[in-house]
């Protein structure tokens, strides 16, 4: 089954089999912890961010020059043990966001998520078990990451997510091959060493 990777379809009836929305613990506690706000820290280049949102938050005023405010306002961000808080921040106009964000955003989010469940055994597991099912942030305000309140959203958090799922699923498919390959290659070896 292939998995969607364009905008998704308004929203479906709730015993939708195909499609795992996630937003909050209170809409579906089992998959809340796909959410950008779940306390899971990520450590990326020697740094560590208490949730992926702080880290995509701050990444707003990764500017080139690296002036002074900028790295202030990163470091507030990083800080803060609120992702509402971090998101907050990252909205901020003051020092101005880096230009650009708009195209620079996906690969951010990407980077984080890669993070995330790579530095989680038990949210790896989560997001394996997903399996080929369209993933969809439920959020009812956000268009871009999420699938708004009218599902007409891009769903680029959900898009972004399944592509790590296929990530580390291609990961995990290739070191199994490996191991049998080496398994195989040590049989061999040592029915070539027995003497008879």
């Amino acid at each position: 089954m292939k998995r969607k990777a364009s905008a998704p379809a308004p929203a479906a009836a709730a015993d939708d089999t195909t499609v795992i929305r996630f937003y909050s613990k209170k809409a579906n506690p089992k998959y809340a912890a796909l959410s950008n706000f779940s306390a899971h820290p990520i450590t990326i280049d020697g740094v560590e961010w208490p949730a992926t949102e702080h880290y995509y938050q701050a990444q707003k005023y990764a500017v080139y020059a690296d002036p002074l405010p900028h790295q202030k306002h990163r470091e507030l961000i990083r800080t803060t043990k609120n992702p509402i808080k971090a998101k907050s921040l990252g909205r901020c106009k003051d020092p101005p966001i880096r230009s650009d964000w708009e195209t620079a955003k996906d690969g951010v989010m990407l980077k984080a998520l890669r993070a995330k469940f790579s530095q989680h055994q038990d949210m790896q597991e989560l997001l394996l078990e997903t399996g080929d099912k369209t993933l969809e942030e439920a959020s009812p305000t956000d268009y871009y990451w999420g699938t708004g309140r009218t599902g007409t959203g891009k769903d680029r958090l959900g898009v972004l997510l399944m592509q790590v799922s296929t990530e580390l699923r291609s990961q995990k498919d290739d070191t199994v091959n490996n191991n049998n390959k080496k398994a195989k290659s040590d049989r061999e070896e040592n029915a070539a060493a027995v003497v008879y």
